[in-house]
């Protein structure tokens, strides 16, 4: 199995994490368990068409934004060839027409948006080329949409604000994190309910959903640590945020759909796409099987 994470363009940085790929061949048929980021996706998927188990379609591309659970992608057995997109939180937004919320939970092919340029990035994307010619193309892209929408605005400071400060801390979100939906309207300089509707348009959630999401990811980050620490496991619910350990439990199931000890033993088996500004403590987790 080959995998790889790429960076975008310098330029795009500020709004896209990371590209990575992943080359790879499925033994038998299966899923791969991709858990939220709280952030859009864009997949392209060259070696053949395939489907998430909630959605019958198959696709070569689509926009997924996903929601609090995780999503599985449907694999056959052969090839496995599929170029991502990880997008900063707010960053989706910038280079399409459409509040974000309006593909939350859901996976949007070109042809749902009727994009015109999208369709013609699907089919040079498809075509017999190498890997870096297609990078070039999501660069050129997303550069020309950047250059045509302006990553100016209002709102788009202020989810550059919020989230700068959401993320500064080393571990992210905790219980000595002083972070909750109305800190962060007040950091946006808006009312609770303004807020709300602003970030749903860039983010694609309520900020609390999200700050679920990052209480998730942060906890997975210290479980390990404070484990071979000697913390007990609810020191550890404690520790990031959750009420107690019947909590953690509970979010964690919900969210990637296994509890925390079992997480926790596996957390080798995760592949983490490569960090960047808004990335570090929200990176992207695929639990990867049957695939060699």
């Amino acid at each position: 199995m080959f995998f790889r994470p790429i960076q975008a363009s310098p330029i795009l940085r500020m709004f896209i994490r990371n590209y990575w790929h992943l080359k790879a061949t499925a033994l038998a048929d299966g899923a791969q368990r991709i858990m939220s980021n709280g952030a859009v996706s864009i997949y392209f998927f060259i070696a053949q068409p395939m489907r998430f188990a909630d959605d019958e379609r198959f696709f070569t591309s689509c926009i997924t934004g996903h929601d609090l659970g995780y999503v599985e992608l449907v694999t056959m057995r052969g090839p496995v060839d599929v170029l991502g997109v990880e997008f900063a939180p707010f960053g989706a937004r910038v280079f399409f027409d459409f509040p974000i919320s309006e593909c939350t939970g859901l996976h949007v092919s070109p042809s749902d948006l009727g994009d015109v340029e999208f369709l013609d990035l699907e089919a040079r994307m498809l075509e017999d080329i190498p890997m870096e010619r297609r990078v070039a193309l999501l660069d050129d892209f997303f550069l020309a949409r950047l250059a045509r929408h302006g990553s100016a605005g209002v709102n788009l400071g202020r989810m550059q604000s919020v989230f700068g400060t959401l993320l500064s801390s080393p571990v992210g979100l905790s219980a000595d994190v002083d972070m909750s939906p109305a800190a962060m309207a007040d950091i946006a300089c808006l009312s609770a309910k303004q807020f709300s509707r602003v970030f749903a348009d860039y983010v694609g959630l309520s900020p609390k959903t999200y700050l679920r999401i990052m209480r998730f990811h942060s906890a997975t980050l210290l479980m390990k640590q404070m484990r071979e620490e000697g913390d007990t496991s609810s020191d550890i619910a404690w520790r990031c945020g959750f009420y107690d350990l019947p909590h953690m439990t509970s979010e964690f199931r919900h969210i990637c759909g296994q509890p925390p000890s079992v997480v926790l033993n596996q957390s080798e088996v995760f592949t983490e796409v490569l960090q960047s500004t808004f990335s570090a403590k929200m990176k992207k987790k695929i639990l990867v099987c049957n695939m060699i």
